[in-house]
């Protein structure tokens, strides 16, 4: 575990960054994370800045220090970029919508003032930024992910750094990775857990097996909640909102501790 967060007393537990991804994307997403912000207190997540409804959702959160909200940064997934860059579209305009594409035609210079960009607009939003993170996992290229490394240190932020050798990447692509996460001078955390291919009528029990069986650690626990709101929102979505309805689900993720990114944030920053 890294040093930091041993200083903060996390070691041999359970532990979990609960993070609302995609704000800004849909008005459903937005409608879900303040909804259950007022239910259950989660504060944390991190906003599409080149999404359609990004400047809804700042204004909503203004700069109120209970809310722990970051930037989802996007190189992929058909956003129209803040930028002019051509590598970052396809003909249409638009990012490319895979990573596959994007690893492929992205120049490093113009991912990085893209990255760049996102991070300015929410600063002018007037967004309390705590922490960055990554739509898609698009930054996990290796030199896409020493820039990403490097604006955390930059702007004073910790970064979604995961371990990967439980992802499907070939062993030498993983030892690479790896290897640059560990020599970043910011905190490392444990594997990611997203259940966004399980079935909507699955997720409850998905998440009730999950939290059983979680072995001492620091996970970033990724969610995509969002309210039917008639927007073109995929059902997996909705899902995640109704599970958190529920009292087992609600009451297994009482009994694990919680982390957010503002704390890691602001003891980095008093050191």
């Amino acid at each position: 575990m890294h040093p930091l967060l041993q200083k903060m007393g996390l070691e041999h537990h359970k532990v979990l960054i609960w993070h609302h991804d995609d704000l800004g994307m849909t008005q459903g997403h937005n409608a879900a994370f303040l909804e259950l912000y007022r239910q259950h207190h989660w504060p944390t997540g991190s906003i599409l800045f080149c999404g359609t409804f990004a400047e809804d959702i700042a204004r909503a959160i203004g700069q109120d220090p209970a809310f722990d909200v970051g930037v989802h940064l996007a190189l992929a997934g058909g956003f129209a970029p803040l930028t002019a860059g051509k590598s970052l579209t396809s003909s249409d305009g638009k990012m490319w919508p895979s990573n596959e594409e994007a690893w492929s035609h992205l120049e490093v210079s113009e991912a990085e003032a893209e990255m760049r960009a996102q991070i300015e607009r929410a600063l002018e939003l007037g967004v309390d930024i705590t922490h960055l993170d990554s739509h898609m996992g698009t930054v996990f290229r290796p030199d896409l992910l020493s820039i990403y490394i490097r604006l955390g240190v930059e702007y004073r932020l910790p970064v979604m750094l995961p371990r990967v050798d439980t992802s499907s990447a070939p062993a030498a692509l993983q030892e690479l990775l790896g290897h640059i996460m560990s020599s970043a001078p910011l905190p490392n955390l444990d594997r990611v857990l997203m259940g966004w291919e399980i079935a909507p009528e699955q997720k409850k029990s998905w998440y009730l097996e999950q939290l059983k069986t979680l072995e001492p650690g620091i996970y970033p626990f990724l969610h995509h909640a969002a309210r039917a709101t008639g927007e073109n929102i995929w059902a997996g979505d909705i899902g995640d909102f109704e599970a958190f309805q529920d009292a087992e689900v609600v009451a297994a993720l009482g009994e694990v501790k919680h982390l957010t990114y503002r704390e890691i944030r602001d003891t980095m920053r008093a050191q």
